[in-house]
């Protein structure tokens, strides 16, 4: 296993924690499909890694916007950014078909913004949106 979500921070919202459990499960394919070298396993890891990480960043997006976030703007581009490098990670794949390159994506920089981003941002969005009613 590459990452484990009992190391990920928490926040105050459980369903962004379940959004993160899925996150994590999603890296872990992606990565392990990586390791082994298999395209269609890759490209299927791929998609469901780039489909879930927009099922999160919508599901805390609409939950900024229906209560007023005030830092919604900057937590937005922040997850718009994201977006960006994954969908270049993506061409890069289909240009190439280098699992290297995705591997020094999870490795380099999508585990460290991962933590980084859920202990500063999401946590601030989950205090300020409160948990479910």
């Amino acid at each position: 296993m590459f990452l484990d979500f009992e190391s990920l921070p928490k926040v105050a919202r459980s369903s962004m924690n379940q959004h993160h459990r899925e996150e994590v499960d999603a890296v872990n394919q992606l990565y392990i499909a990586c390791k082994e070298g298999k395209e269609e396993e890759i490209e299927r890891a791929l998609e469901m890694f780039v489909k879930h990480t927009e099922e999160h960043f919508s599901h805390e997006e609409e939950l900024m916007k229906k209560t007023n976030f005030f830092a919604y703007p900057m937590h937005k581009a922040e997850h718009d950014s994201v977006r960006a490098y994954i969908l270049q990670i993506v061409r890069d794949w289909r240009e190439n078909k280098d699992p290297q390159t995705i591997l020094k994506f999870l490795e380099g920089f999508f585990i460290n913004w991962l933590f980084s981003h859920i202990s500063t941002m999401d946590t601030v969005t989950a205090q300020y949106v409160g948990e479910e009613a």
